[in-house]
């Protein structure tokens, strides 16, 4: 991790603990985000704020080394992040899949607030999202997402 400084990591920890793992019955039971403690606790997620990620760290997402990059952009506005998020879509090809947080987004699944409160890109690779989507998908873990919102996330 090259954040500097223990808050943010304290944040990201706590969201992950407080929000993303714990079991809901919004999600069947499992919890918004059942893979996120694991690893975050196995070292397997980058966290930085430098848009400049290393090709090393998208071969080590790739290979399965680690499984998340996240991109904090601090105080980006939304079209910011989502210029960003093309230029990496642009540049890293269909083998990952980049996904937004954004504090004007929505992101509420039966009433739930998943938003981690800053801007945010997720970096991760697409057969292995795809794997964990075809599991959860077997589950009732959907089940109170709406069309639209299920739609969205399960088309990157």
């Amino acid at each position: 991790m090259d954040i500097q400084g223990n808050q943010m990591t304290k944040e990201i920890e706590d969201w992950i603990n407080e929000t993303l793992s714990k079991p809901n019955e919004i999600f069947g039971n499992l919890p918004p985000c059942p893979y996120a403690r694991k690893a975050w606790k196995d070292n397997k997620v980058k966290v930085t704020h430098d848009k400049a990620v290393l090709m090393e760290d998208y071969a080590k997402l790739k290979s399965g080394e680690i499984d998340l990059i996240m991109i904090i952009q601090q105080d980006a506005k939304i079209d910011e992040l989502y210029k960003l998020k093309d230029h990496l879509e642009s540049n890293l090809g269909k083998d990952f899949v980049i996904l937004e947080d954004h504090p004007e987004l929505k992101e509420e699944v039966g009433g739930m607030n998943l938003n981690f409160g800053k801007p945010v890109l997720f970096v991760q690779n697409r057969d292995k999202l795809t794997e964990a989507r075809k599991f959860l998908e077997n589950t009732d873990y959907y089940k109170n997402f709406e069309k639209e919102y299920k739609d969205d996330i399960l088309s990157n």
